[in-house]
Order: structure tokens, then sequence, then C-alpha cells
């Protein structure tokens, strides 16, 4: 007889020598022996001291088909086992699925509508990014715990080790976090041809920063406090034209990148830094089928300027008509003979847009004006026409315009740490010491 397979387990204690106590018997040929006998296998390993009889039977824990043995004590049932562990099956496939749930989640980023995906080596950052200043230990559970990392990173960015010091990057060029943006991406956006200062260069003094710089970091601030991202070109105009100019080409690049662009001029700023762009649109009726709005300029201006909507403050949607309009206005001075005097006369852009470009336009349709009382001037023009209520644009006097937005951005945030000390239990009043009655003090709803 050929010597048992090594899966045949050891005899039964008490049986004959060679005699096995079978448990079932598989259907592949490979199980038999070579005599072609029937050699039964209770699956409990190999080991010949092994006690098989006092070991439990697994052939109902097995998956495999058996044939019909009437030796077999019991015969071994798939749909049984099944409907006898249903509950760890169906367990069993519910955490697998979960787990897949999970790792789609964790990597998928889902671009906005209609946005165009950056190549990931484009929006590349420096290792030593304001991220380092975020600590994912701590968690987020309140307002304290935002300011609290927000200026962690910005302490590490102002280092005084060099080699320690982080950078504040931030990119909101696909990705926008304002409630109210929608599926459109916001651009605040300013254009010069000169160079920003910085703090250093005016000993550390804000009030002394040139009014270009102080609103370029006002324009940051105000993108920032919103969730739109924020842009200052620093661009020239083509050789022989005035310095205005240089606005129109910023503006109609950006119209390609975003889908609302918000331009403002280095003197005009946004004077209710609480209310959004989507707000402004809405009160000032900029639908969803504009493409330009501009702030009326005040009356009684010179014939170059006269019944003129301002240049200095625009919300531009990225549409055909937009920079269909952006071009002819910068083409405009080379196409048509008597558009090229205002390459270099007063008032510029300006004139050219509401003698050539203005009048192709549907009002109220393709183009929205806005109020020069709410959107252009300032509060110390004279007539008292125009007050720029929510956009603030000082003609004249711009320094001045600097301090406002100085003392707006201290104003807003000194009322936030105002909330933080007065909306709860961080300022309270105690009872003066009394020996033996009154020594400790007694907060209400803060009970030693």
């Amino acid at each position: 007889m050929a010597s048992r397979p090594d899966w045949i387990a050891s005899p039964v204690p008490g049986t004959a020598a060679g005699a096995y106590t079978p448990v079932g018997r598989p259907t592949s040929p490979s199980y038999r022996s070579a005599s072609g006998s029937d050699n039964g296998s209770d699956f409990h390993g190999d080991d010949d001291d092994d006690d098989s009889a006092s070991l439990p039977r697994l052939s109902t824990d097995m998956d495999f088909a058996f044939d019909t043995d009437l030796r077999s004590p019991k015969r071994f049932s798939t749909r049984a086992w099944i409907a006898t562990n249903r509950g760890s099956i169906l367990y069993g496939f519910g955490c697998f699925a979960l787990l897949l749930v999970l790792i789609a989640v964790s990597t998928y980023q889902r671009p906005g509508v209609d946005m165009p995906v950056i190549p990931k080596a484009k929006l590349a950052v420096s290792p030593k990014s304001g991220l380092d200043g975020i600590d994912p230990a701590r968690p987020i559970r309140d307002a304290s715990d935002v300011v609290a990392q927000l200026w962690r990173a910005n302490d590490m960015a102002a280092g005084s080790d060099p080699a320690a010091a982080v950078s504040l990057p931030w990119d909101r060029r696909t990705r926008q976090h304002a409630a109210d943006a929608g599926k459109e991406r916001v651009l605040i956006m300013s254009a010069d041809s000169r160079p920003l200062q910085r703090l250093a260069d005016v000993k550390d003094d804000p009030h002394e920063l040139v009014y270009m710089t102080t609103s370029a970091m006002y324009h940051t601030w105000y993108a920032l406090r919103h969730g739109y991202d924020y842009r200052r070109v620093q661009i020239a105009a083509p050789p022989g034209w005035h310095g205005t100019w240089a606005k129109v080409k910023a503006i109609y690049d950006a119209l390609h990148r975003y889908d609302i662009v918000v331009f403002l001029d280095g003197d005009a700023f946004v004077a209710q830094p609480d209310k959004s762009i989507a707000w402004m649109m809405k009160r000032w009726g900029f639908h969803e089928r504009a493409s330009l709005l501009l702030p009326m300029d005040p009356p009684d201006q010179p014939e170059a300027n006269k019944n003129a909507t301002n240049t200095g403050f625009w919300i531009a949607r990225s549409t055909p008509v937009a920079k269909t309009a952006l071009r002819k206005l910068m083409t405009c001075p080379d196409d048509q003979p008597d558009c090229e005097q205002w390459k270099t006369t007063l008032y510029n852009e300006q004139t050219v847009f509401n003698r050539y470009i203005r009048p192709t336009l549907r009002e109220g349709e393709d183009f929205i004006i806005a109020p020069c009382m709410e959107a252009n001037g300032w509060w110390g023009w004279k007539d008292g026409y125009c007050q720029g209520k929510v956009i603030t644009h000082p003609w004249f006097n711009k320094q001045d315009g600097a301090r406002r937005m100085t003392e707006i951005m201290m104003r807003d945030h000194v009322r936030m740490y105002e909330r933080f000390l007065f909306d709860g239990y961080h300022h309270g009043w105690c009872a003066p010491w009394e020996k033996g009655t009154n020594e400790l003090c007694s907060y209400a709803g803060d009970p030693l």
C-alpha cells in the first residue's frame, strides 16, 4: 500500500493501524492515495503524537464541496455554512465597502465647476511654507484656535532666525472658500508700475507707507477675509502712453484666468470690508448676464469726462462681451485716428471707454453703472455727491486714503479682539477680599 499523503492526519488512538476516522472525502483526484483507495482526513495536522479524537472537527468550517460519504458523521453544506455565518459575512463586506469609501473621499480633490486644473508643478511652494506653522496636533475647536494657529505661523515667518523662518504663501486660483462665491472664482486686483515698499523701509511705521503700498496690503487683507484671490500686478503702459493705460492689459489678462475680476486703483479701497463682492453685485444690479460694472463720475466735469463712468473701480465677468470690450479699449488708439490723442491726453483710457466702448454696450444688460455716492469719491468731496460709502476713491489727497485704510484695518482687528475679551468668561467681577468669608472669587458659570 502506498504511503499516506502528508495531509492525512494520524490514526485515532484505539483503532487498528492504518485505520483513519474519515470526516469527508475531497472530490479532487489529487487527494486519493496511489493505490486508488480513499483515505479520509480530519485536517488536524501531521503530528503523529496528536490526539485527534480530542480536537474539534473542522469540516463545517472549510469551504470545500464534498462527495457523499456514509462513513462521515456529518455532511458539510456550503449553503448551511453561509446561513449560519451570514452576519459575519455581511459585517466583513460592510467594513470593506466603508474602507473603499474612505479611501476615495480622502484622495479625491474636486476642482470647481469650469475651473482649469493647474498642473501641480505650477502650484509648488517652498517646503518651509506657512503650513509649517500650523500644528496638526492642535485641534480647531473654536475661533480662538484659528487665531492661535494663524499667529503661530506668522510668528514663525517673522522669526529672528533666518534658517527657521517660513513664508506665508496662499493659493486661491482654483479653490476658493468664500461662502457666497458660488461657482465663480473672484480676483481682487490692482496694477501699477511703481514698486511696493516694505515696513522696514519706513522704520516699521505703517502710517509712513505710501498709499499704493497701503492699498495693496489692504486689498490682500480684504481678499483673505472673504476667501478671494489677490494679485498686485507691476506693469508699465506701452512706451509713450500715459501710465493709467497699464491697467487695461492687466484686467484683460485676468479675465482669461478668473470668473469675476474686481479691479481697484492704488488709491481706491473697500470702505466697508465686511461687505462681500456678491453683496455689491446684488446691490448694484450686476446680474448673471452682466459683463461690466463701473461707477458714475460726479457731474460738472470737463468736456473730456462729461457724463463719464470712472475706470478706477471695475467689476468684470469673464464673458466674450467683457473680453472684447477690453481688447477694443486697448487697441482703439492704434486703430482709430481720432482715438490716438488719448494715449497721453486726460482722461486717457477713461475717455476712450466712455466715448468709444460704452456706446457699444447695452446699459442695464451688458453694462451696469454703480452710483457715485456708494462706489466712487470719498468723504471729503466738496459737493457731497460722490462720498464713496462702499468703494472709496480719493482722487486727491491720496495719503488721507492710506491713513483711512490703516485705521480701518486696526479698528476691525481691535473689534475682533474686543469680542474675544467680552464674549465669554475672560472679563468678570470679583468681590474684594474678606478674611474667612470671601477669600475666593465667585464667577457666574465658573464655580470652583
